[in-house]
């Protein structure tokens, strides 16, 4: 599974990417926007896309776009903890 996830920073509008998945609009996913600490933020989020990608096998490649070099690294160790 591990191998399934990424994280860039970029704007998430300037990938390629057959899906999106908004998660500025949900506080739970997006830390800062709503004050919700972004290594909580990253967790959820993280774990939630391991549980999702297991159920369904078809999906390649899961892309966190992240807007800053601090949580591209939240994302990163995260991932690495896989």
């Amino acid at each position: 599974m591990h191998d399934k996830l990424i994280a860039v920073e970029a704007d998430i509008t300037t990938l390629e990417v057959d899906a999106i998945v908004n998660a500025a609009n949900n506080p739970f996913l997006c830390g800062g926007v709503y004050d919700y600490p972004p290594p909580q933020a990253t967790h959820i989020a993280v774990r939630e896309c391991v549980r999702f990608a297991a159920t369904e096998p078809q999906i390649a490649q899961i892309v966190f776009a992240c807007f800053s070099a601090e949580i591209l690294a939240l994302y990163r160790a995260e991932i690495e903890r896989l």
